[in-house]
């Protein structure tokens, strides 16, 4: 229960603070916190110590995850978005199996721990070789930073484009800048946008209540609670595939049905500006009943 409470707390701190301190900032802190709060664990014999401990862990481990989520997704453009995502979803799958691999050896919840955690020390380096994302460093306006990373990044992908600074400071605009308090007020107020968060939100609940309460119950199964838990992440792992596969062609249709709606629509003719000018100045020297023109009188006649 505590690590779930602190799961739902670092969802909102992850929002809040990221988009103030950045991703790298938030993924070291929380990386440094998972390591304490696993490592002092065996050692913990109180119990309001351990659940502070389970709160922390599961604080500092929803943060890491998702700040790192974002940051991977906002390295590249949107067309690829969703084979990140999936790349990111398979790594925790991954984890899963070395797991249960761990487990199945060290069958004392002590060692496993410290086991499972003492790699979370190789995180903390993490700082010196994590970049910060370039859409979050363009957006606090830190464009010499914003820059040297975009070059880098151009330089590593064979990429023959050099950005400066005027190129990226020129398509910031303060209107599309809000705050995080109005953000949250637009997603209140916007009838859209709030049912869509509504329909996320319920969708999320449900996906977590199955997941969890078959991954917390899977030991009550019957046989080997270690094969049950290769099984049931091997099904996750095909239900990943499945849903990538499903995000592409639901994408692929989309496209092509509203290029075929695009084109069945009727196209009005062209009209050039200067005929549609004149056009204009036409109706405007016609006052009639009978559709007779009745030009205006010439100027230098009014004048006189």
């Amino acid at each position: 229960m505590a690590h779930h409470l602190g799961s739902f707390s670092g969802m909102i701190i992850m929002s809040c603070f990221a988009d103030i301190f950045g991703r790298k900032l938030m993924i070291c802190l929380a990386n440094t916190f998972l390591f304490g709060a696993n490592i002092t664990q065996p050692w913990a014999h109180n119990f309001f110590l351990i659940t502070f401990l389970r709160y922390l862990n599961g604080l500092s481990g929803t943060v890491a995850y998702v700040s790192g989520f974002i940051l991977v997704t906002e390295m590249v453009q949107p067309s690829k978005r969703m084979t990140v995502g999936f790349s990111v979803s398979m790594t925790y799958m991954v984890g899963e199996y070395i797991l249960d691999l761990i487990a199945y050896f060290a069958r004392d919840w002590h060692e496993l721990i410290l086991y499972t955690s003492a790699p979370i020390g190789i995180n903390l380096l993490s700082w010196f070789f994590i970049p910060e994302s370039p859409r979050w460093l363009i957006v606090k306006k830190k464009f010499s930073k914003a820059v040297d990373m975009l070059n880098k990044m151009a330089d590593v992908n064979g990429a023959k484009v050099q950005f400066d600074i005027n190129s990226i400071a020129c398509c910031i605009e303060e209107r599309h800048q809000i705050s995080f308090l109005k953000s949250i007020k637009s997603v209140i107020t916007s009838k859209q946008m709030f049912i869509r968060t509504l329909i996320l939100s319920f969708n999320w609940f449900a996906v977590t209540l199955m997941y969890y309460g078959i991954s917390m119950n899977v030991g009550k199964l019957g046989g080997d609670v270690y094969v049950n838990i290769a099984i049931s992440t091997s099904v996750g792992m095909l239900g990943e595939i499945i849903a990538l596969l499903a995000s592409y062609k639901i994408a692929i249709y989309s496209t092509q049905k509203s290029s075929v709606f695009d084109n069945s629509l009727p196209t009005s003719p062209k009209v050039s500006p200067r005929r549609e000018r004149s056009s204009e100045n036409s109706t405007e020297r016609v006052k009639t009943t009978n559709a007779v023109p009745v030009p205006l009188p010439d100027k230098e006649l009014t004048e006189s």
